[in-house]
């Protein structure tokens, strides 16, 4: 099998969709795994855990997400303080309240990666070659209409070939997919 990633190396490992790091202990017994080369695989970690503190821990506000940042993020920021500065160091004042000053490429480049996962997951296709999906995210107050993974995480397909889908982390921040 080949990596649904790169879609030039043969694939060695099974990535989690979405990130476990993005999800509650204990793991639902349903998580979707795709085929994936160790290389897109690990190249992806530094990037996922910006999109953690970031989405999750400043932007999900639910019981759930609170959950996880009282837990696993809180303790990652302590083994490591780099990240809390990185996530407070986020935040700026304004008039109108607090400014987040996000690096949108590593959040696009996660979104763009479970958006492929879902797709091959879902689907059983190849995610159309990079630049695969353009991913647009903002809070919501609404669950995603499919309960796929409990509240952490919800999914949507809105077509067969998964061209168009759309993802919710913690019912707070939808993420909407399109192939480009």
């Amino acid at each position: 099998m080949i990596c649904i990633y790169c879609q030039s190396q043969k694939a060695t490992t099974r990535d989690h969709v979405p990130p476990k790091e993005l999800l509650r202990k204990p793991y639902p017994r349903n998580l979707l795994t795709v085929p994936s080369c160790a290389q897109c695989n690990e190249s992806y970690s530094i990037d996922e855990e910006y999109f953690r503190l970031t989405i999750v821990g400043l932007l999900c506000h639910t019981p759930e997400a609170e959950s996880l940042f009282d837990g696993p993020l809180s303790r990652s920021m302590n083994r490591r303080p780099s990240l809390e500065d990185l996530m407070f160091g986020s935040l700026s004042p304004h008039a109108d309240g607090v400014v987040l000053d996000v690096d949108y490429a590593r959040i696009y480049r996660v979104g763009d990666k479970i958006a492929q996962g879902l797709c091959f997951a879902v689907s059983g296709l190849l995610p159309p070659p990079r630049p695969c999906y353009s991913i647009g995210f903002a809070e919501v107050e609404t669950m995603s209409s499919i309960q796929t993974f409990g509240p952490d995480f919800t999914y949507a397909i809105h077509d067969p070939s998964a061209r168009r889908l759309e993802f919710t982390l913690y019912g707070s921040v939808r993420f909407d997919a399109v192939a480009v």
